[in-house]
């Protein structure tokens, strides 16, 4: 003690350090006489050693926490902005200042050294922790891809959708991975019996088409020339249920083409509908990337749909419209309400007309002579004998009841007419004749203009005119595209069985597209659709798609709806079964998503 303090207070340090409590000593330590102190506390070690420790008025807390120190030394004085300096001295240390300053510093270094490593061994816990955490992130998701490893290495996703390759069409693979449903996939279609066009392969050979596309060919166009529909006698329809990322365009497309290749010129048209007008462009494209830009797509531009005979205007192409004008079948269009199509249905409603063509016929003048404008023949009325006697046969058990209809439909007019009825559909309409267009084979023109006058088709609308222009191609033989044709869902049947689909809340674009397959039995249809098969009544305008123990369309629908749930994806195995029904989609596997919640602006809102 007498090394370290001055002043001659021995005693009093003595008595510190017996009963363990503060002294007060002279106003400066010695050697530091310019270090101010409020109290020093003098004890001794564990070995007995004594230990004196002044605590600065500056950092009391500081020279608390360093009264643990062991080292004997003396600190200097404290630098601006500095903590105070601990004094500790050990009686009998025989160090002086400068040996005593020299060991603090070092100790001090030491210090510094021990909070760097603290501090690196605080980066490393950090580093350790974040490599810990993606190592059990990592892990968790090679876990999870474990659990959806079945015991034969396959995803479980396989039990839901398997990777799609056409099971008896070669081709080139698809650029890229396509899928179908599990339930889809285990069906296996029919036998292929119908071979593209040499230029259609040659569109596979450099593969401008897949196989999956090739596919797509081959059935729709068996299906067109396979066994007509019982009952209406219509030629089979085909239903194109791919998703995005397949290529519905270009199927539609080479579907046109190889259609184009088989028909003589003049006699090629073809009924693209969609939903815009604007894809019209896309359509050409379409038809640009399979080497067919020899195909007319019509109207060009932006230009509207031309009044009058379309004939006139447009002898042979591809007619690209939309449901909405499809469906403007009250509104009339000039010079079409006097074309061939209401000669047609003023032959069919004539008894006089008639009985000249039966005496014609009486008299061996041929079939069909004197019909129409200026006694033209059938095949100028636009049908071939085949083709219209193929329809008159399947048709032949419901002429009775078409009959009958249109009798009936006589009536009711009538009686509305007398009562005066309110709303659009108790006006006054031009009586209908008892029409016998399905007694006896006739023209196209003819069956369609008998199909759209029973319908309440209005004679000279949108509708009227793009049925006269199809049905007079030679036979009626054309091609419709109902592109997205779940446009024209909304059919609801009638309430009871023979019901009209006038008298039900059904749109007008889904009255309009079934009127437009009834007027042409000997049209080629294809829907292309990837929800076209959502619900059972959604699908009441697919006309063309009566499977083999259906009685009509309707009755498909009524069955399936009171089946229950499944029926549908039975019916779509069945459809694929037969040949009439493809549905693939792109493949997600390897796809990625999140859920992040998104809170809106102001302005965003």
């Amino acid at each position: 003690v007498r090394s370290t303090l001055a002043g001659g207070n021995e005693a009093a340090a003595a008595a510190a350090a017996g009963r363990g409590a503060p002294v007060q000593l002279p106003a400066a330590v010695p050697n530091m006489p310019n270090m101010p102190y409020r109290q020093v506390s003098v004890g001794s070690y564990a070995n007995g050693t004594p230990r004196v420790v002044i605590m600065p008025n500056n950092r009391t807390a500081v020279a608390a926490a360093a009264s643990q120190a062991r080292p004997p030394l003396h600190s200097a004085a404290p630098g601006p902005g500095q903590a105070g300096p601990l004094v500790v001295a050990r009686a009998g240390s025989g160090l002086t200042h400068a040996q005593q300053l020299q060991l603090l510093q070092a100790q001090q270094r030491m210090v510094q050294a021990q909070a760097q490593a603290r501090q690196q061994q605080a980066v490393q816990a950090q580093q350790q922790a974040a490599a810990v955490q993606a190592a059990a992130q990592a892990q968790a998701r090679q876990d999870a891809a474990e659990e959806d490893v079945g015991e034969e290495g396959e995803p479980e996703d396989a039990e839901i959708y398997a990777t799609y390759r056409p099971a008896k069409v070669a081709g080139p693979d698809h650029p890229d991975v396509i899928v179908e449903t599990a339930s889809l996939a285990s069906v296996t279609p029919p036998d292929p019996k119908y071979t593209v066009h040499p230029l259609l392969q040659e569109d596979v050979d450099t593969r401008l088409l897949s196989s999956a596309q090739l596919e797509t060919l081959v059935y729709s166009n068996m299906r067109f020339n396979g066994p007509r529909l019982p009952g209406s006698g219509a030629r089979a329809g085909f239903f194109l249920g791919d998703g995005a990322g397949v290529g519905k365009g270009r199927q539609i497309a080479a579907l046109i083409k190889e259609y184009w290749l088989r028909r003589p010129v003049g006699a090629r048209r073809v009924l693209w509908i969609s939903t815009s007008a604007d894809l019209r462009f896309d359509a050409r494209r379409d038809l640009a990337d399979i080497n067919a830009e020899g195909i007319e797509v019509v109207p060009k531009a932006k230009d509207s749909l031309p009044k009058g005979e379309l004939a006139e205007v447009y002898p042979e192409g591809v007619m690209f419209v939309t449901y909405s004008l499809l469906a403007m079948s009250s509104s009339e269009v000039p010079g079409v309400k006097k074309g061939p199509l209401a000669q047609a249905l003023k032959f069919i409603t004539d008894p006089a007309a008639r009985a000249a063509a039966a005496a014609s016929a009486g008299r061996g003048r041929g079939r069909g002579r004197g019909r129409g404008r200026g006694g033209r023949g059938s095949a100028s009325r636009g049908g071939s004998d085949d083709d219209s006697a193929a329809v008159a046969a399947a048709a032949e058990g419901e002429v009775a009841d078409g009959e009958d209809e249109m009798q009936q439909q006589q009536e009711d007019e009538d009686v509305d007419a007398e009562g005066g009825g309110g709303g659009g559909r108790g006006r006054r309409k031009k009586q209908q004749k008892k029409i016998s267009w399905k007694k006896a084979p006739g023209s196209a023109l003819e069956r369609a203009a008998g199909e759209l006058y029973a319908s309440h088709v209005a004679v000279g609308s949108r509708l009227w005119q793009i049925v006269e222009w199809l049905a007079g191609a030679e036979g009626g033989e054309v091609l419709i595209v109902f592109d997205e044709c779940h446009r024209a869902k909304n059919l609801v049947p009638p309430a009871t069985p023979g019901g009209s689909f006038a008298e039900t809340r059904s749109t007008k674009t889904g009255l309009a597209v079934l009127s437009l397959q009834n007027a042409l039995p000997n049209a080629r249809v294809l829907y292309s659709s990837a929800t076209g098969a959502s619900t059972p009544t959604n699908m009441a305008y697919m006309a063309r798609l009566l499977p083999v123990g259906f009685k009509d369309t309707m009755d498909m629908v009524n069955t399936l709806k009171n089946a229950g749930l499944g029926s549908l994806e039975l019916f779509c195995m069945g459809l694929k079964a037969t040949g009439s029904y493809l549905a693939r989609t792109l493949s997600y596997h390897g796809a990625e998503f999140t859920l992040a919640d998104v809170q809106l602006s102001p302005q965003m809102k």
